[in-house]
Order: structure tokens, then C-alpha cells, then sequence
């Protein structure tokens, strides 16, 4: 959870939860949720795991396809040591 600067909006423009509308030839199929969203430029995943695999970075590409944002920030803090890992969408 963001502190209280953030919810303010008085550190950086930031949103906690924001949802994504997840579409599949046309249509809406559901909506997922990503954790931050940071200047409508960033996506920032938070993890709890001992190892990120394949499945939730595949998450995070997902999120960028949907929304058209280009860069993901996947943290792990569930590892012995802070991992961060940059996710870059296709161009």
C-alpha cells in the first residue's frame, strides 16, 4: 500500500489498484488489476515470491498490451534480496 503522499497525489502521479479492461478479438472479456500505475507511463508489479517465473511476467506483458504502456517494474521483495526486473513491451 502507498503512503499517504502518494494517495494524495502530492509525491508523483501514481494510482494503487487501477484497473484494466482486458480484451480478446474485439470484445471485453474481463478486466485485471495492476498494482501501480505511475504517470500513466509506468506499470509497477509487487511480488511476494521466492522467484518470479514465467507465468507472472507474462502477467506483467499482458498489462502493457492492454493498456499501450511500454515499460513494466516487476519487485520481488519475497527473494532473500530485493529483485527488480524491467519489462520492455514489443515494438
Amino acid at each position: 500500500m502507498a503512503g499517504p503522499r502518494l494517495r494524495r497525489g502530492k509525491l508523483f502521479g501514481g494510482h494503487e489498484q487501477r484497473g484494466i479492461t482486458v480484451r480478446y478479438q474485439g470484445g471485453v472479456i474481463g478486466e485485471s488489476f495492476a498494482d501501480l500505475l505511475v504517470e500513466n507511463a509506468i506499470l509497477i508489479e509487487s511480488k511476494t515470491v521466492r522467484a518470479v517465473g514465467r507465468t507472472r511476467r507474462a502477467q506483467c506483458i499482458n498489462h502493457l498490451r492492454a493498456t499501450g504502456i511500454d515499460l513494466c517494474l516487476m519487485i520481488n521483495f519475497g527473494a532473500p534480496r530485493v529483485k527488480i526486473q524491467c519489462v520492455i513491451q514489443d515494438l
